[in-house]
Order: C-alpha cells, then structure tokens, then sequence
C-alpha cells in the first residue's frame, strides 16, 4: 500500500470512529470537504 492509500484509510477508519462528518474534519484541518472526500475515494 502506498503512504497515501494509509493516510486515507486511517483517516476514514478515524473519522467514522469518532461519528465525525467530512465537514467536521475538513474544517478542523482547514481543508475543503471535496479535499476529503477525494482522500478516502482514492
């Protein structure tokens, strides 16, 4: 697996523990939520 392909998993794996949305996350790392919906598609 590629570090990436990680990343996205953790960061899926994570978010969907703490019952957090794609919103939630986006604005805590201050990203757009498209940016995080892209991470864990790819």
């Amino acid at each position: 697996m590629l570090d990436y392909e990680v990343i996205a998993k953790r960061l899926k794996e994570a978010r969907k523990e703490r019952n957090y949305s794609q919103q939630e996350v986006a604005n805590f790392i201050g990203k757009k939520r498209s940016q995080i919906s892209y991470y864990a598609r790819n």
